[in-house]
């Protein structure tokens, strides 16, 4: 009797571990399914994405970048170089006279214009691009970074620099010098504005490139690049300035010593 009544058990434990191990089984197979798939997903590689040149006419310059998506990183080549083949001269010169380090941020933004991905490239890696000549007719990065998501990536839509210490491809031309005042006109002297000193930031507008201090000045940020660099500004900073004249003051960022170039306004 007793035999007669284990045999269904048995058979009823054996269709239980059966059923266990099923179930085991396709979930292993499916978690390993949505694993590949992610890997696959993330990992295998995209177009390459070729964008619009940014043209800096301060500097004589323009800049093109080409990215693409893989092996789970961002590959970007960024190239450097001169408006027109006539300015190679003066970019060679520029290039080998600098002796302050030149720094790069690749910036990605989405269409309304948000930072999505901020991509620093260290200036000491930049290839040198020569010509036939032997003169330097371009700088190059040609490199990978884990600083930017897929998501990011593939939602961005425009592109720019922030920079420091980018060489001019033209030879600054100096002002005439001013034609001496006769001696019978006694115009009014204009107040004399400070040409140097120290000040604490009150306001940053970095769309507009506006720096206001604690004490009334107002800087006016004129080139592009540099209008990002003071996207992380805060209010409260301390910083230094410089005025040669009032269109030619470089501003000094005194925790992150990050320079621009900007016209005093008052």
């Amino acid at each position: 009797m007793a035999s007669d009544e284990s045999a269904p058990r048995m058979r009823l434990w054996k269709r239980i571990v059966l059923i266990g191990l099923s179930i085991g089984i396709g979930l292993v197979i499916a978690g390993t399914a949505v694993g590949l798939g992610f890997y696959w997903y993330y990992e295998h590689a995209r177009p390459t994405r070729t964008w619009p040149e940014i043209d800096m006419p301060q500097q004589y310059l323009k800049v093109n970048l080409t990215t693409k998506w893989r092996g789970g990183q961002l590959n970007y080549l960024l190239t450097i170089s001169p408006k027109s083949p006539s300015l190679v001269g003066s970019f060679d010169k520029a290039v080998r006279a600098e002796t302050a380090p030149l720094q790069i941020t690749i910036l990605l933004t989405d269409s309304a214009g948000f930072k999505l991905c901020s991509i620093p490239v260290d200036g000491a890696t930049l290839i040198h691009l020569a010509d036939d000549q032997g003169r330097y007719a371009g700088l190059s990065a040609n490199n990978s970074t884990f600083e930017c998501s897929y998501g990011d990536y593939s939602d961005a839509t425009a592109w720019n620099i922030a920079y420091q210490n980018l060489p001019v491809a033209a030879d600054i031309v100096p002002l005439p010098a001013p034609i001496p005042a006769r001696a019978q006109q006694h115009t009014p002297r204009a107040p004399r504005m400070a040409t140097e000193g120290t000040d604490i930031l009150s306001g940053v507008d970095a769309i507009n490139g506006q720096l206001d201090t604690a004490s009334g000045h107002v800087f006016d940020v004129y080139l592009s690049g540099e209008k990002y660099t003071i996207l992380m500004w805060n209010a409260g900073t301390e910083i230094k300035f410089n005025c040669k004249t009032p269109s030619n003051c470089t501003v000094v960022n005194t925790a992150t010593q990050e320079t621009v170039h900007a016209h005093l306004e008052k």
